[in-house]
């Protein structure tokens, strides 16, 4: 996508590397600019998705956008124009009444609400700091989209742990202000 993007001319200063012919450095270098940006450039990633979005602005009238069920791919009707033979093993037997969920990295992705979910096991968990770090271990979040839970829970195990509280001793509603 980076290769995508042209490096304004005044700016290729910037984006420059040196070669030396056949890895020779007792010759000449040989300094590059970049015409476009590549991987490993730390304004790379803004620039570019600068520009998708920019793109997809600049041409809004020629396509359509994705605020309408036309133009989205999970939308139930587009799914419903897939052969069965070729959709993924747990669409195969959709019956188009509840799209459903997809799991990855422990973020569940709602395909009828687009929404992501997470679920949070805590099973009756007891009160302890054995009991706490069970459910506070299970929060996988690779985004962070829950970390106004998580770290919470974090600090106060933390604070269990400074209080020298044990593993297995129980906690009571006092105990646990942070």
């Amino acid at each position: 996508m980076f290769h995508q993007v042209r490096v304004a001319p005044d700016d290729c200063h910037a984006v420059r590397f040196l070669w030396w012919p056949n890895s020779d450095l007792s010759k000449e270098q040989v300094d590059y600019q970049m015409l476009v940006h590549l991987f490993g450039t730390t304004s790379s990633p803004s620039c570019s998705s600068f520009f998708l979005k920019k793109t997809a602005s600049d041409n809004l009238d020629e396509f359509e956008g994705f605020g309408s069920p036309n133009g989205l791919v999970n939308h139930r009707n587009v799914i419903a124009t897939v052969p069965v033979t070729e959709r993924a093993p747990y669409v195969v037997n959709l019956d188009l009444e509840d799209l459903p969920v997809e799991r990855t990295l422990g973020v569940q992705w709602a395909m009828e609400t687009d929404d992501f979910n997470f679920r949070i096991m805590d099973e009756g968990k007891a009160p302890t700091r054995r009991g706490i770090l069970s459910v506070v271990s299970t929060m996988y979040d690779p985004l962070g989209l829950i970390a106004p839970i998580n770290l919470p829970a974090k600090s106060l195990l933390q604070s269990l742990c400074k209080q020298k509280y044990g593993w297995v001793e129980e906690i009571s509603d006092t105990d646990s202000i942070v």
